[in-house]
């Protein structure tokens, strides 16, 4: 956190570092995490949501619709299935979403392509797997 110039954390929460670095860059800090997440911020009494999830997939993440519209997130399935949710769906790995934009990728290695042809030394790949 001192390299971004921001201010030391009141707790002992790692996950109280997301609030100051999204109140700084916004959605596309998400962009510079390394591990195992899914989390969801809300701002101005519901008003600016964003929620993301690690680009494995590896921590749950549930994105439930309302009946009213209301967005509801929970890591555990159950915790959603019996509010008044008309749909609910498995947040998609190495997304994030907010209101304005809905899902958006924010994991986007060159190799997650199907066109992707690499270009290193493939020949060295065989021997190493035998």
């Amino acid at each position: 956190m001192k390299k971004h110039g921001l201010d030391s954390c009141k707790t002992g929460s790692d996950s109280e570092a997301l609030i100051p670095l999204y109140n700084k860059f916004g959605p596309e800090f998400i962009k510079e995490l390394n591990g195992m997440f899914g989390f969801v911020i809300s701002k101005n009494n519901g008003k600016e949501i964003l929620a993301a999830r690690d680009h494995c997939g590896i921590k749950p993440l549930y994105h439930g619709k309302g009946t009213n519209g209301e967005d509801w997130f929970a890591s555990e399935l159950k915790c959603i299935v019996d509010q008044d949710c008309i749909s609910i769906e498995l947040f998609p790995a190495g997304h994030y979403w907010t209101k304005e934009t809905g899902y958006v990728k924010w994991y986007n290695p060159v190799w997650d392509n199907d066109d992707f042809v690499p270009t290193d030394n493939c020949d060295a790949i065989r021997p190493v797997l035998e």
